[in-house]
C-alpha cells in the first residue's frame, strides 16, 4: 500500500486478568501472545511496507490500565500478565474507546484497527453499555473485533457479541495466531481515517481527548 504520508494500523488488546485469570491460564496467555507477535510483524513487512503497526494492550481487573502502551510491532516485547481482583470490562471498554477517540483527535492517520477481547470469565460491572458503546464507535472507525475464549467459564455469548458476526467464532489461546487473518489487507483500500473527514464527533469525547496527553498511559479516570 502506498500513501504519501505513513500510517498507522493498531492492534488493540483488552484483556481479563482477573483472579479467574490466575495460574495456568495467565501463563498460557503469556506464551500465546508472545508466540503470535512474530506473524503480526510478517504482515506488517509484507503489507504495509513504510507504515506503522502499533501493539497496545489494556487489562482489566479492579478497574482497567494499560499494559502496553501503542509500540512499533517490530520493537514490541511482551510484559507479563499478572492478575488482580474482579473482572471490570467495562471499565477497558471504555478506555478503548476514549484511546480511539484520541487517535481522531491528533489526526492520526490509520488503516482498519484490530480489537482484541480475551475473557475467562462473566463480567462483574455490568459492562453491557461500554460494550455497545465501543462496538457502535468500532464500526465507525471501520475496526475488526476479535476474541479469544479462556478456560471452561468464559463469557462465550459475551464474546460472541462483542465480535458481531456469526462468520467469526472466539478462539481458544492456542490458535492466537490466526488473529493476522482477520487484518483487512488490499491494495486498494482507502484509510479509515480519510473516510471518516465529515464524522460528527460528540463534543464530551473531544473534550476528554483534548485533556489527554499525546503519550498517556493512564487508566480511566487518569487524566
Amino acid at each position: 500500500m502506498e500513501f504519501m504520508t505513513p500510517h498507522e494500523l493498531h492492534v488493540i488488546w483488552i484483556i481479563d486478568s482477573s483472579s479467574g485469570m490466575v495460574g495456568s491460564k495467565l501463563q498460557a496467555l503469556n506464551a500465546a501472545i508472545r508466540e503470535s507477535i512474530p506473524a503480526f510483524r510478517e504482515i506488517a513487512d509484507d503489507h504495509f511496507p513504510g507504515h506503522k503497526m502499533m501493539m497496545s494492550a489494556i487489562t482489566y481487573g479492579t478497574g482497567a490500565r494499560w499494559h502496553l502502551g501503542p509500540t512499533p510491532i517490530e520493537i514490541v516485547s511482551w510484559p507479563e500478565l499478572f492478575d488482580y481482583g474482579r473482572s471490570d470490562a467495562g471499565a477497558a471498554f471504555q478506555l478503548v474507546e476514549l484511546f480511539l477517540w484520541r487517535l481522531r483527535y491528533l489526526n492520526v492517520k490509520w488503516f482498519s484497527p484490530e480489537i482484541i477481547w480475551v475473557a475467562s470469565s462473566e463480567p462483574t460491572d455490568h459492562c453491557k453499555d461500554q460494550m455497545d458503546a465501543l462496538i457502535a464507535l468500532s464500526r465507525t472507525f471501520g475496526a475488526t473485533r476479535l476474541a479469544i475464549s479462556i478456560g471452561k467459564d468464559a463469557p462465550q455469548d459475551c464474546l460472541q457479541h462483542f465480535i458481531d458476526n456469526p462468520e467469526i467464532k472466539p478462539l481458544t489461546a492456542d490458535r492466537a495466531w490466526l488473529l493476522t487473518r482477520y487484518i483487512r489487507i488490499g491494495d486498494d483500500e482507502i484509510p479509515v481515517s480519510e473516510k471518516m473527514e465529515e464524522v460528527e464527533e460528540p463534543k464530551d469525547k473531544l473534550l476528554q481527548a483534548e485533556l489527554v496527553p499525546k503519550n498517556w498511559t493512564g487508566g480511566v479516570g487518569a487524566f
